[in-house]
């Protein structure tokens, strides 16, 4: 009888626009400021590394190892002591936005194609006007989103 080892699952990684916010936050912590507004939104819930860029920006000054004590996710913890150690160059402020801008407009194509597979579900039947009101203004938010530059 052979043994059958089940496949390793994927190792999760930061995306770029992650790391580049939370090496924005540790070379510029007056960006925190400039990124009050999201925190605590369902949109920063929806990024992997939210909680610890929520939890740094709520205290820039405060050590990585501090925040990092409050996350639960081992995986995340790598990742972001991976990217604090990372040798990067520096940051500005425009390009921390972009990231934040990158980031948003992936939270909102999720979220719109969420809406559309439920949608999908109504076939050519007339689905609710909640559901359809939801999927036009997620559509007008990704609209106004994309016409803002960094």
């Amino acid at each position: 009888m052979a043994r059958t080892v089940p496949p390793a699952l994927p190792q999760r990684k930061l995306n770029l626009a992650e790391k580049q916010l939370i090496q924005a936050l540790l070379q510029r912590p007056e960006m925190a400021a400039a990124l009050q507004p999201f925190w605590g939104t369902e949109f920063v819930a929806a990024i992997w590394s939210g909680p610890f860029l929520e939890g740094f920006a709520k205290d820039p000054a405060q050590n990585v190892e501090a925040v990092l004590e409050n996350i639960q996710d081992d995986e995340l913890k790598k990742e972001i002591r991976a990217a604090v150690l990372e040798p990067f160059g520096s940051i500005s402020e425009q390009q921390a936005l972009a990231s934040i801008q990158r980031l948003y407009d992936a939270y909102l194509v999720k979220k719109m194609e969420d809406v559309r597979d439920q949608l999908r579900q109504y076939g050519s039947g007339a689905a609710p006007d909640e559901l359809v009101r939801k999927h036009m203004d997620i559509v007008a938010e990704k609209n106004r989103a994309s016409t803002f530059k960094a």
